[in-house]
C-alpha cells in the first residue's frame, strides 16, 4: 500500500509538470517534429531528382563512347555517384515508404534496384502494389518478376514466372490501352529473360505470344507498326540461333508469396 502511495504520488507530480507548462510551449514542440518530418521527406524527394539527374548526365556521356573501357568506367562512375546518394537514405526510405504515391514507388524501386539494392527494392514494388492503381499495380508487378528473375540473394525463377503469368490474365472489356501495353511489355520482359536467364525454349515460346498479341494490338496502334517492330527487334539475336532442345515454359508457381 505505501508503494501504491508513493508511486501515485510521483504520477500526480508529473502531471502537474506537465500541465505546469504553457500550452504554447507543446504547440511549438508538436509543430517543429511535424516540421522536420515534412522537410525529411522533402528531401528524401529531392534526392530522387538528383539521382534521375545523374542518370541522365550518364546516358548523355555513355551515348557518343565507342571504346568499352571508357564506357564502362563512365557506366560505373554514374553508378558509384547514385549509390552514394541512395545509400545513405535508405534506411529512411524504407521507414516512410508508405507515405510515397504509389508511382513514386515504383520509381524508387527501379532506382534502388539499380545499385543492386534488390530487397529495397521489393519492397517497394511490393508496396505499390497494394494501392488501388491497376496501372501502377501491373508496373509495380512487372518490376518485381524482373527483379526476381535477376541472380541476386533473392532470385526465384519459379516465383518470377508465376508474377509474369499473372500479368498475363484477360484485362477486363473497359481496360484502357494503357493497361494492355503494360501486358505486352511484360511479355516482352518474361521473354527476354527466358533468354539471357532461364529457359531458351520458354523464350521461343512466349515470342510466339507476343507476336501474336501484338498483332491483336495492332488496330489501336497509330505508329504504322513501329512499335511492334521495336519490339521484336529484341529477339532477332536469339531466334536467329538454332532452337535449343528444351521443355519450354515449366508450368507457374501456386499462389505468390507475400
Amino acid at each position: 500500500m505505501e508503494l501504491l502511495q508513493a508511486y501515485g504520488g510521483i504520477l500526480s507530480l508529473a502531471i502537474a509538470m506537465l500541465y505546469s507548462f504553457p500550452l504554447g510551449v507543446w504547440d511549438r514542440w508538436f509543430e517543429t517534429e511535424a516540421t522536420r518530418s515534412r522537410q525529411e521527406l522533402t528531401a528524401l524527394r529531392d534526392s530522387l531528382e538528383r539521382v534521375a539527374q545523374m542518370q541522365v548526365e550518364g546516358a548523355r556521356a555513355a551515348s557518343g563512347i565507342q571504346d568499352p573501357m571508357l564506357l564502362d568506367t563512365v557506366m560505373r562512375s554514374t553508378n558509384n555517384r547514385i549509390l552514394l546518394t541512395l545509400a545513405p537514405r535508405e534506411a529512411r526510405f524504407l521507414q516512410r515508404q508508405h507515405e510515397f504515391a504509389p508511382s513514386e514507388q515504383v520509381m524508387i524501386g527501379l532506382l534502388f534496384s539499380f545499385v543492386e539494392k534488390v530487397p529495397t527494392a521489393l519492397a517497394f514494388f511490393r508496396s505499390a502494389q497494394e494501392k488501388d492503381d491497376p496501372l501502377i499495380r501491373l508496373e509495380a508487378q512487372r518490376a518485381e518478376a524482373g527483379l526476381l528473375f535477376r541472380p541476386s540473394a533473392i532470385q526465384d525463377l519459379a516465383q518470377a514466372r508465376s508474377v509474369f503469368a499473372e500479368l498475363q490474365r484477360l484485362l477486363p472489356p473497359q481496360a484502357g490501352f494503357g493497361l494492355h501495353t503494360v501486358q505486352i511489355n511484360a511479355l516482352r520482359d518474361w521473354a527476354l529473360n527466358e533468354f539471357t536467364l532461364g529457359e531458351p525454349s520458354c523464350g521461343r515460346e512466349l515470342v510466339r505470344r507476343l507476336e501474336a498479341r501484338l498483332i491483336e494490338m495492332a488496330p489501336l496502334m497509330t505508329d504504322n507498326g513501329m512499335f511492334a517492330t521495336q519490339v521484336m527487334s529484341l529477339f532477332a539475336r536469339f531466334l536467329a540461333q538454332p532452337p535449343a532442345p528444351g521443355p519450354g515454359c515449366p508450368a507457374p508457381a501456386g499462389a505468390r508469396s507475400g
